[in-house]
């Protein structure tokens, strides 16, 4: 397969709830870090496994990844430091769905397995876990953004 295009994203758009507070002389500005923000998406359906992958890139990409499979047809890929999301998963074929079908099923079913991945990770690291939330928040904003340009390549 010919190296994909990224779909290029302006992570200051996405860092939209950035919060400023001036405290007497000195203003403090609270948001994301660029490190979280993904500035990049691609996807396209793997004809050897029959799945649609959705990818993230960011300024830096190079830690392990661990995998979460959120139901029967959808694996995310966290980054195992960060955890940030790299990469989804859905199995199309499985799921059985034409190219009719994924337009409409493809995003609601990767927000329930967001959702559903959100609810498990709320028991763990509750402090920590708020900046990986926001990160799979905005993840699911990028997808919204570029879904008829991800769509292009099923």
């Amino acid at each position: 397969m010919s190296e994909l295009n990224w779909i290029e994203i302006d992570p200051s758009e996405l860092n939209s709830k950035i919060r400023s507070q001036k405290h007497d002389a000195v203003e403090i500005t609270v948001g994301l870090s660029p490190y979280d923000l993904p500035d990049g998406v691609r996807g396209h359906r793997d004809l050897s496994s029959g799945k649609f992958v959705i990818e993230f890139r960011y300024i830096s990409n190079d830690e392990p990844l661990n995998s979460e499979s959120v139901d029967d047809h959808v694996t995310m890929y966290l980054g195992k430091n960060t955890d940030r999301l790299y990469r989804i998963d859905v199995d199309i074929e499985a799921m059985d769905v034409d190219e009719v079908n994924l337009r409409v099923v493809l995003p609601q079913e990767i927000a329930d397995a967001f959702e559903k991945l959100d609810r498990r990770r709320r028991f763990r690291e509750k402090l920590q876990q708020r900046r990986h939330l926001r990160n799979h928040r905005i993840a699911a904003e990028v997808l919204k953004k570029s879904q008829q340009e991800l769509l292009a390549n099923v």
